[in-house]
């Protein structure tokens, strides 16, 4: 249950990941938002890229590695990329107090 959380938090966002003097760092509408994909960064799922609606992210990536330079948006040496696409988000809102993403992997077709 906890890889499906990190999971889950690596991709259920509007984080946008940028390179920083050759550091990923994560630019969002929330620090909130900001934390907790960082979070799972910190457990080994890092968002790694965003194209249009699709969304990927680096598994298995440690904290220390990072992609070689130049290498914006590709996955860090011993990790795999998992990429899904982004089908539908239904925004955060003040009466629902949540965001929901609907989201297909594009491996296996999962949802």
């Amino acid at each position: 249950r906890a890889r499906l959380g990190a999971e889950v938090l690596a991709i259920c966002h509007t984080v946008l990941p940028q390179m920083v003097d050759g550091k990923l760092v994560y630019q969002g509408e929330s620090p909130d938002e900001v934390a907790l994909v960082s979070a799972a960064a910190s457990v080994g799922f890092r968002f790694i890229r965003r194209d249009g609606d699709m969304c990927t992210v680096a598994v298995g990536a440690t904290a220390a590695a990072e992609p070689p330079p130049g290498a914006h948006g590709m996955c860090p040496p011993g990790s795999k990329e998992l990429t899904v696409k982004v089908l539908a988000v239904n925004q955060f809102n003040s009466s629902r107090k949540r965001m929901s993403v609907l989201v297909r992997e594009e491996a296996t077709g999962n949802y």
